[in-house]
């Protein structure tokens, strides 16, 4: 993604604290229509009990007790570890080719373009790549061919059609025999 001024930035997955976000603006919605009531209510526009001048009311009779630690405590870990996960960094979601211009694969992509080239290798008739990070996985089924020399020549061919990113992943190839009829 290109921004206006220039700057590249590499495409990443939504930040972790986008549902914590959507719940707090959530509560903050429902605290904005209960002081719209209280507005009212102070206003002589409805009728009803007040809350919030009830709860803090009820708030400032109260004294210490022992319940009030652990909940002192959870709410402070409730706010660290809000902390942790507003800041938790985006995992990248594209791998990044090395060329100009930089052109970004989803791993789907990259996985169809190594078991196409698994397929043109002599020998394969049906090749499975799964990317994980930075390991891509190619399951082929063979003709009944050496396995060992085709894994090479298979782990080659992936590895050329694979060369232009940015970085590579580490090939695999798991050679599944054709069963016996």
């Amino acid at each position: 993604m290109i921004e206006s001024d220039g700057r590249q930035f590499d495409p990443v997955a939504k930040p972790a604290a986008r549902w914590v976000a959507l719940g707090i603006a959530f509560v903050l919605l429902a605290v904005a229509a209960i002081c719209g009531r209280e507005f009212l209510i102070e206003r002589n526009a409805v009728p009803g009990p007040p809350w919030i001048r009830n709860a803090f009311e009820w708030i400032s009779r109260l004294a210490w007790q022992g319940w009030m630690l652990p909940v002192a405590v959870a709410a402070a870990v409730l706010g660290a570890a809000l902390l942790v996960i507003a800041v938790k960094p985006r995992a990248a979601t594209h791998l990044r080719t090395s060329g100009t211009p930089t052109i970004w694969f989803r791993p789907t992509d990259a996985a169809r373009i190594s078991s196409w080239a698994a397929l043109h290798v002599d020998g394969v008739r049906r090749a499975e790549t799964q990317i994980v990070r930075r390991r891509a996985t190619v399951r082929v089924r063979t003709d009944g061919r050496e396995p060992g020399a085709l894994a090479e020549a298979v782990r080659s061919a992936v590895g050329k059609a694979l060369a232009e990113l940015a970085e590579p992943p580490t090939v695999t190839v798991t050679i599944e025999r054709p069963a016996a009829r």
